[in-house]
């Protein structure tokens, strides 16, 4: 494999909006796989060039350290607290995904964030 792959739910709006936003950042490093469809996983799994497996919370923030300086991911890996309040917070959204989807358009529309494409 020559580059990350980033597995997600192609089917959930929350999934693709945010997906679209970390395109932007990414770029061509991060290669975005929607799950077959049909599929159901528990979260989304990001995968990296040597094979290795992270879902949720520690996924998002492997993809995020693609193209920054991985401060999140070295929180959540040397911060029990905070890896623990990552994933009950992924959990609340993934419950959710649609309750997720309209709070983050409201708060980009308050904020005036724009939405990519």
């Amino acid at each position: 494999m020559e580059r990350p792959r980033f597995f997600y739910d192609g089917t959930c709006r929350f999934c693709r909006l945010w997906v679209r936003r970390w395109k932007k950042t990414t770029g061509e490093a991060v290669e975005y796989v929607p799950f077959a469809a049909g599929e159901k996983r528990p979260s989304s799994e990001f995968v990296g060039t040597d094979g290795s497996v992270s879902p949720g919370a520690e996924g998002v923030f492997r993809l995020l350290a693609t193209t920054t300086r991985g401060r999140l991911l070295r929180w959540y890996r040397r911060v029990p607290p905070f890896a623990w309040a990552s994933e009950i917070a992924y959990r609340i959204v993934s419950s959710c995904r649609v309750c997720a989807y309209k709070l983050t358009k409201t708060i980009f529309r308050l904020l005036r964030i724009d939405d990519p494409v």
